[in-house]
């Protein structure tokens, strides 16, 4: 069982405040207090009263706290006569509300700025201590470039060594050389000892010889028995002889012995040499294993303690990239939290905005309804079935009809001939509907063929949408689009004929809006001009909306223009403006 909202037993806060209107200036109230009637009190102070406790219940609806639509109904049931007055306090309390809304919101997006800048500042200080990592990380590697030329200069040091080496192996070979030289010379002595040998061997068998020609001669002599001065003679020749000889052989043995001397001096020498290069052998192989085997412990030396530097550095990097993974990632969840509960709270705010936006919509649209119901200037504003917002669905619906009936003559064409339908074609054709159907010219056009069948002009939206009476009007559409398809290439009547269920369902949709914006006669189809100022309130921008000019405009917009209210926003192609 329903209940009236004004009823005594309910607390109505518009009723309550209705019966402001009745109370004297000071007492009023919005509950049931009792005040005393003042009959004598002007009624302009009445109502001025009520329109001070309106702008407060404007508050309150647009809060949603109360029904916008009972209120409506009961201002104008409260001030019929001053509906322009209750629209201006309407509006100013529209005003205050959206002005406490706004700054509610701008309370809450700064506390979003400084929370913000909070995560900011903790974003800085991370970024800080990843600083200071790659700092560290940088000092260890140049510690380490460090510890590589110091084992460059290393192997520099071990390639002079090597070098050493090698010199003092060149050194072995040169004394080899004058080993081998002293004992080609230590052959030739003895060669030469040895020709001494045999010449005194010479000279030994002389002197045999000479004695035994000596002892001839005295046994002659003595058989013979020369004279004394024969004898003497051969006795001092034999005897010079002999100390010649003598002479000669001690010349030979003091030459053999010096040559023996010689030879020994030369052995020994030999033998020193020898002696010597074992010795340097020794002493060389000796240094050279020594060196080998430190170099070989420095190596090892130097390899190990690289190598535990190098582990101690990759332990130290690898902690580093844990710490800087670790402080990434917290970074990152943090930057990700604050991200998520900022689109949250912007998303919340968006939704109460739209919302907000909604209601102060539907009250405007409620209040221009309501001025135009009693502006008495006006006289065709029948607006039952032809709400501006019902008109504004029909407009929408009725473009995506008219896309659809483009798309669907290319899949005809495409079917029926096997090509597709060139894409300038379709979009000249689909201008083309446009430009023909949302013009206000061929409403008024519509207006002017209808009101010869009627005498009322109030009933002219009526005709139009009656199936039955307005064949006449969908058979003229028809033919206005029939001879746009009729223009494209290769078209015959039986791709017309597929065409025909959706053509009908743009005539009847066509028809529709004609007689909602002839019921609604402030509501027009504005078509803005190229080149004028981009207006994100009247227009929508295909391509972008950073940009200010219009460059072509693809569909109207529905709106009444002496009031500015836009019901659809027009479609339109933007670019920069070029600045001389």
């Amino acid at each position: 069982m329903e209940t009236d909202p004004t009823g005594p037993n309910n607390n109505n806060p518009i009723r309550d405040h209705a019966q402001c209107g009745e109370q004297k200036e000071g007492n009023l109230s919005l509950g049931n207090n009792k005040s005393t009637e003042d009959p004598n009190a002007p009624l302009k102070l009445k109502t001025h009263e009520y329109f001070s406790k309106l702008e407060t219940l404007c508050v309150d609806t647009v809060l949603g706290k109360i029904d916008p639509q009972a209120l409506l109904e009961q201002a104008k049931q409260q001030c019929p006569s001053e509906l322009d007055v209750l629209a201006q306090h309407v509006e100013k309390g529209f005003t205050q509300a959206l002005k406490e809304k706004i700054k509610e919101i701008s309370d809450e997006n700064g506390l979003l700025t400084r929370q913000l800048e909070e995560q900011k500042q903790d974003i800085s200080s991370k970024d800080k201590e990843i600083e200071s990592l790659e700092e560290s990380k940088r000092t260890l590697t140049t510690r380490k470039k460090d510890l590589k030329t110091k084992l460059n200069e290393e192997r520099n040091n071990s390639r002079k060594l090597e070098n050493q080496i090698e010199i003092l192996k060149k050194e072995v070979k040169n004394l080899k050389k004058e080993r081998s030289n002293l004992a080609s010379q230590v052959q030739e002595a003895e060669k030469n000892c040895k020709n001494l040998h045999s010449q005194l061997d010479e000279k030994n068998h002389t002197i045999v010889d000479l004695n035994k020609q000596v002892k001839d001669l005295n046994h002659k002599v003595m058989v013979m028995q020369p004279s004394n001065e024969i004898i003497e003679l051969l006795k001092t020749a034999t005897h010079s002889r002999t100390l010649q000889l003598e002479k000669d052989v001690k010349e030979l043995r003091k030459q053999t012995q010096e040559d023996e001397k010689q030879i020994k001096k030369l052995n020994k020498e030999a033998l020193d040499n020898e002696k010597q290069i074992e010795n340097l052998k020794k002493d060389m192989t000796f240094k050279e294993n020594k060196f080998n085997n430190a170099l070989k412990q420095k190596d090892l030396d130097h390899q190990n303690e690289l190598k535990n530097k190098q582990n101690t550095h990759e332990w130290e990097i690898n902690n580093l990239k844990t710490k800087h993974e670790k402080l990434m990632k917290e970074k990152n969840e943090e930057i990700e939290t604050m991200i998520k509960d900022f689109n949250m709270k912007k998303e919340a705010l968006l939704q109460e905005k739209k919302v907000f936006e909604k209601k102060i919509e539907d009250l405007e649209g409620d209040l221009m309804l309501a001025r135009a119901q009693n502006d008495p200037a006006l006289t065709m504003n029948d607006f039952s079935g032809s709400t501006p917002q019902m008109i504004a669905n029909n407009y929408n619906d009725l473009r995506d009809l008219l896309s659809k009936f483009v798309s669907d003559i290319g899949d005809q064409y495409k079917e029926a001939l096997n090509k597709e339908l060139p894409e300038n074609i379709i979009e000249s054709l689909e201008d083309d509907l446009f430009n023909m159907i949302f013009k206000t010219e061929t409403v008024n056009n519509m207006k002017e063929i209808a009101s010869k069948d009627v005498k009322d002009a109030k009933e002219i939206p009526k005709v139009l949408k009656n199936q039955d009476k307005n064949q006449k009007y969908v058979k003229g559409l028809k033919e206005e689009i029939n001879k746009m398809i009729m223009k494209l290439p290769e078209v015959n009547s039986k791709m017309i004929k597929c065409l025909e269920k959706s053509l009908n369902e743009i005539c009847q949709e066509t028809l529709n809006l004609y007689g909602g914006m002839i019921g609604n006669s402030k509501m027009e189809f504005v078509w803005p001009q190229v080149g004028d100022y981009f207006n994100p309130f009247e227009q929508e921008a295909h391509n972008a909306v950073k940009h200010v000019v219009i460059d072509m405009i693809l569909h109207p917009s529905l709106m009444y223009p002496s009031s500015k209210t836009v019901f659809v926003r027009a479609k339109v192609i933007v670019k920069e403006r070029k600045t001389r």
